[in-house]
């Protein structure tokens, strides 16, 4: 009987794939087997831990489960693992049973102790806290009080209520106050200025109209915008403005950009000789059709 190349093909694929069944097959029976060392923990239950699970220390994959089984003196869960030669458990070291993710992935975590003496191969930990169980606690939560859940239920809805009232006054006296001010900003079309000569110490206020250029010294200080609050919050004035510094041949920008009148160092001229700052927005009635034309810019 003659078998083409095809036949022949496929006979090797399904020979090569039994091959490597068989060999995980056979690694996984003798984990035991492999190098490094083998101790024993003692747990109340095994919390889904299967064999081949990881064994971590601070998150460090370190050794994995070999064996599970009963103890049965007195009933619980004996837990047998393999660590690397390299990882020496201190005696008094403790483990618990935790997963990485809510859905599940149960590992060993061992917490290692302070003590300078390290287990030995076949040595058993004692110290083992049991994994928590999500549906135990629930449960424990719904049938516990289950004969005064009615005055249970209406003290929680009263609690429900209680913390929306008190999260409806933070609200209020914190939030609100503040989306308002920051509605309440009147446009301004003069703004007074404050300029220092540190040389001299002369001080010389002044006022400059929106869109025009004033100068002090050989500064050029040009206003773009100011803007002042309502006399119903805090007094703040603030403005935008360029000043250009004209001591040498080519006119260089000093300064551009916000600066506020209750805060004259938060955003201040750095200058060797001139100092300048802000002092009020105003709105000059005689200008009230210009400036109501003005339109708040980014």
């Amino acid at each position: 009987m003659r078998y083409s190349s095809v036949e022949i093909l496929m006979g090797a694929v399904v020979l090569v794939t039994a091959i490597g069944f068989l060999f995980l097959g056979l690694q996984s029976i003798n984990t035991n087997q492999k190098d490094g060392y083998n101790i024993s923990l003692i747990f109340g239950s095994s919390a889904g831990l299967r064999t081949g699970d990881s064994v971590k220390i601070s998150g460090i994959d370190v050794g994995k489960i070999i064996k599970l089984d009963l103890d049965l003196d007195d009933y619980n869960a004996k837990i047998h693992i393999n660590l690397s030669n390299e990882v020496k458990i201190p005696e008094d070291s403790s483990a618990r049973i935790t997963s990485s993710s809510l859905l599940g992935g149960n590992f060993l975590d061992i917490i290692p102790g302070s003590s300078e003496t390290f287990l030995k191969p076949n040595d058993i930990i004692y110290d083992t806290s049991d994994s928590v169980s999500f549906i135990d606690m629930l449960g424990k939560m719904i049938f516990s009080g289950s004969k005064n859940w009615p005055r249970k239920f209406t003290e929680g809805v009263k609690g429900s209520i209680m913390f929306l009232f008190k999260l409806s006054l933070v609200l209020i006296v914190f939030f609100i106050p503040k989306i308002l001010l920051a509605s309440q900003w009147i446009e301004g079309n003069k703004l007074v200025i404050q300029g220092l000569d540190k040389i001299t110490a002369r001080i010389k206020s002044f006022e400059v109209n929106v869109g025009e250029t004033y100068k002090f010294g050989v500064l050029d200080i040009y206003v773009k915008r100011c803007v002042f609050s309502k006399p119903l919050f805090k007094p703040e004035s603030l403005a935008y403005i360029k000043i250009n510094d004209n001591s040498d041949r080519l006119s260089e920008v000093k300064f551009n950009g916000w600066m506020f009148a209750s805060s004259p160092t938060l955003n201040a001229l750095e200058n060797s000789v001139y100092d300048v700052s802000i002092l009020a927005c105003k709105k000059d009635d005689k200008q009230s059709k210009k400036s109501s034309s003005v339109k708040p810019k980014e």
